[in-house]
């Protein structure tokens, strides 16, 4: 029997080392969160995240990146917290918008209440500054560690940015009054105003950029908007390379398309000035 206890003895010390040893119930290899141990500290972000508990997951993520600012798990996890503490931004939501009826890619916007379209807008903007598009630069000019990349997570991003514009596109069509204005001196266009909730421009630009980092990912994002008698007429593969194709056309035309507005603009102004003055000299 002595001989036995003594082997158990010894069985359950080798486990006790083996586990030290691999560090498997503590995959971080730190004894102490506290200890300025960047992959600790964000592991513990993720556990407060797990139970919901998205600000304090937040305190912990800001800590690590205090202890590495290039860890992309940080900052991942830093725009997951962020993300689940705006209450407007459900992601069946916000698809639920983009077609409600199976017409056209924004037709659910124009039913968002001004209160919506405000809450949504508002709550993005805080997610892409401060979270997202911090991360997005750091990875695209390789001051990262390059274990999570922007182009994993384009499929979230891109609803985020096209839902922004989505809303610019449904304020200026219910305040086109205000979004075109002619008078003598030509027409003008306030694109960058509150007119249209912020720069729409700029956000589908980001989208632009989100396609060429993983068309792939945002072609499946576009396909819950293709109405659905369409879809048997689509192939995946198809719909993803037309993507890509207008994606990379739209940045080969976009300065030849802005000068040509503006041109079109400043020619049509001066038509309107010119039909003032022979109005006002046939008056005479």
């Amino acid at each position: 029997m002595k001989l036995k206890k003594s082997l158990w003895t010894l069985a359950v010390a080798a486990i006790a080392i083996g586990i030290a040893g691999c560090n498997l119930f503590n995959p971080t290899q730190s004894v102490d969160i506290a200890s300025g141990d960047a992959e600790a500290l964000t592991y513990e972000g993720y556990l407060h995240y797990q139970k919901t508990e998205y600000l304090e997951a937040q305190v912990y993520f800001d800590k690590a990146l205090s202890a590495d600012p290039r860890s992309s798990e940080a900052w991942y996890g830093r725009a997951k917290a962020i993300l689940s503490m705006q209450p407007a931004l459900n992601v069946f939501e916000l698809l639920r918008y983009a077609r409600p009826n199976g017409t056209n890619l924004f037709s659910g916007f124009q039913y968002m209440t001004d209160q919506q379209a405000y809450d949504i807008d508002t709550q993005i903007d805080i997610v892409l500054r401060e979270a997202l598009d911090p991360f997005i630069l750091l990875d695209t000019t390789g001051r990262l560690d390059g274990k999570i990349r922007f182009a994993q997570i384009v499929d979230s991003y891109s609803i985020l940015v096209l839902t922004k514009w989505g809303i610019a596109m449904r304020n200026c069509q219910l305040n086109f009054n205000d979004l075109v204005t002619i008078d003598t001196s030509g027409i003008h266009y306030n694109m960058n105003s509150n007119t249209c909730g912020g720069n729409g421009m700029n956000s589908f630009e980001k989208f632009i950029g989100a396609t060429l980092e993983n068309p792939h990912m945002v072609a499946q994002v576009l396909m819950t908007a293709v109405p659905q008698e369409l879809t048997e007429y689509i192939t995946p593969a198809g719909f993803e390379k037309a993507v890509e194709v207008g994606a990379q056309a739209y940045l080969e035309t976009k300065d030849l398309v802005t000068g040509a507005a503006e041109g079109m603009t400043q020619q049509l102004g001066n038509l309107f000035n010119k039909a003032d003055e022979q109005v006002a000299g046939s008056d005479q």
